[in-house]
């Protein structure tokens, strides 16, 4: 789980805390950083000659069918490398009117991001298929990834 508080440290240490009472802390990241530095932090996943494919989608809710399909997707991850993120945008960020910055989606609770990866070419159009939904879409009584923003 990664995260990142925009605003007074205090306040953020504060609100992080709960986050290493989930579970066993396998690195404990949390911590003041600029955000660039926040923007780098995941750098070192993406090395040279690694495939990626990347596809995202909003959801105004994280309801029990889309939750669904995002575990359903999740048991049939195609390799190690690929992931499924789900972002909770709400808060401060609906809050902004939307032509107030670059970022204008801010009617949405919340960011799906699908990433395939391979370390190399082979294998790279199978796991593109999963993340277009293919794979999950073609089993009977499930959804596929893309009508998560429905």
């Amino acid at each position: 789980m990664g995260g990142c508080w925009s605003g007074d440290l205090d306040a953020g240490e504060a609100a992080t805390a709960p986050f290493r009472s989930l579970g066993t802390v396998i690195a404990d990241v949390f911590a003041a950083n600029p955000y660039a530095g926040w923007q780098q932090a995941l750098d070192p996943l993406y090395p040279r000659g690694v495939h990626n494919y990347f596809r995202s989608a909003f959801l105004r809710t994280a309801d029990d069918g889309s939750v669904r399909v995002l575990l359903d997707s999740f048991a049939a991850l195609p390799n190690a490398m690929a992931e499924i993120h789900l972002h909770h945008l709400g808060g401060a960020v609906g809050r902004v009117p939307a032509d107030a910055t670059a970022f204008a989606v801010r009617d949405q609770e919340f960011l799906v991001d699908v990433i395939a990866r391979t370390p190399a070419a082979a294998g790279f159009t199978d796991v593109v298929e999963w993340a277009r939904g293919g794979d999950v879409r073609a089993r009977p009584g499930r959804s596929g990834l893309r009508e998560l923003h429905r």
